[in-house]
Parts: structure tokens; sequence; C-alpha cells
């Protein structure tokens, strides 16, 4: 469920409850993970706001055609990183490795981190690396067990926009021998804020692209074809599958980063 509070100032209080009953993945409840309000300056167009009190989406006016579908993209988006992000399990020391740092390094010793600083009014982490606009980055993902594993990393903007970052070619690279590193030395964040990237290891192929959404929500689910990708893409409908963990070996690890 996606917890959504609504901010009854001026609101059209009847017609947000109705699309929001009408959208399986949220609910109206408080606290919330997000909320709807008046956009600034604005009389009748409503907007959709992160808890930090980011403006996620301009939804429009209620009493528009357009406004439930416009409710349901915006939440489905948000939705769909969410249910990504719960397929988080518990990381292995001889799985799989990641590190972005900016620069090159030896892919077998990640940077050190620096101390944490407030960064665009983030207060980041002591496992927080920082990073800058425009500023190309390298990712790194290192396969530490001893078998051969299919290894994807997919980066998430504030925008709920998802991109495969690796493998670099759209996932179609063989499997990472054990003790073999995977790089790509070109990755920018084209904005500031808190990024999360996914590592996904797999011991049989996934087209991983079935994952990727624009900041439009627009996502291709015919990309989703072998059992695992059916299990990770339930995604769109906001839930997680709880027979996934079943599907093949597998693991999903999170890892966050600062951009200045």
């Amino acid at each position: 469920w996606l917890e959504v509070f609504q901010n009854r100032n001026g609101l059209d209080e009847i017609v947000v409850e109705r699309a929001i009953a009408a959208i399986p993945v949220a609910r109206l409840a408080e606290p919330a993970q997000l909320t709807i309000a008046a956009a600034p300056a604005a009389t009748t167009t409503l907007g959709l706001y992160a808890q930090d009190g980011r403006l996620l989406a301009e939804l429009g006016d209620p009493a528009s055609a357009g406004f439930g579908a416009n409710l349901a993209r915006e939440l489905g988006k948000v939705a769909r990183v969410q249910a990504l992000l719960a397929l988080r399990t518990t990381p292995a020391v001889d799985d799989v490795r990641f590190c972005i740092a900016t620069g090159t390094y030896d892919p077998y010793e990640c940077p050190a981190l620096t101390p944490p600083a407030t960064a665009g009014g983030l207060r980041g982490t002591p496992n927080e690396p920082r990073l800058k606009v425009g500023e190309a980055a390298q990712v790194t993902v290192v396969n530490a067990s001893d078998r051969r594993r299919f290894v994807y990393v997919l980066g998430i903007d504030e925008d709920y926009s998802v991109t495969l970052l690796l493998p670099a070619d759209g996932g179609t690279d063989p499997a990472l021998g054990p003790r073999q590193p995977l790089q790509r030395s070109d990755v920018a964040p084209d904005a500031p804020g808190r990024y999360r990237f996914v590592t996904i290891a797999t011991d049989a192929p996934i087209n991983a692209q079935a994952f990727e959404q624009a900041r439009t929500g627009a996502r291709d689910l015919a990309r989703c074809v072998s059992a695992l990708e059916k299990l990770l893409c339930a995604a769109q409908d906001g839930t997680r599958d709880l027979s996934t963990p079943r599907v093949g070996a597998w693991s999903a690890t999170v890892s966050t980063a600062i951009v200045e």
C-alpha cells in the first residue's frame, strides 16, 4: 500500500477520495508517505508531494476529466519503485559487492567515504557516497561468490524514474565469473538529491530492462517473460509476490548516494 494524506484545505474531498478508491495500490491514511495538496499559487490545481514537501507532480484540477488518470499514473510510478525496493534480501558476504564513486578506482577497493555532511538540504549518513551533479561516477559490481552470476544494477532518482545502469549494453552481458568485476564509468546524475541503486544477482539471465520506467511512468511489461521477470514485474501493481524468493537463486540489495 501507498499511504496518501489529503490536505483538506480548500480541496474537493469527495473527488479526491473517489480517485484514491479507484487506485488499487493506494489508500488515504495518516501518517502517510505522500500528500495531495493545492499546488503553490494555484486555486484549483492539486499536486502530489513527498514527505519532505518536495513537489513530485502536478495533478491538475480535480474537476477535470484527466485528474484520476494523472493521479493513478503518478502513484503507480511510486508504487513500482517501492515494490522494487521491497525485494531487498539480506546481504551475503559471498554474493555481490556494489560501489559508486567519482573518478576511476581499483574495482576491488571501493574508495573511502567522506564524513557525513549536508548535501542539498539532505543530511548524509556514513555509508552514503557523495557525488556531484553532472560529474561522471564509476559504478562497479564484483561477483564475490565462487559461482557464475548474472548481475544487474538499476538506478532510481528522486522523480522515481528507473534506469538500467549495468550491464551497460542493455543487459546482454554474459555471466560474471567468480571474483570478477563489472564496471561503467559514465554515470552522471543530472539533479541533486538522494539516489538509490538496486543490485540484482541471479543464477539465470533476466531482461532487466523490464524494470525501467521513465519519468512519465511508462514501462514495457512485454519484456517480462521468464518466471523471475514476471514476479519482479508484479511491482507494476505495487505488490510483492511472496513466491518470488523461491524462483531460482537470486538476491537484491539497495545502496544509496547523495548528489550535491
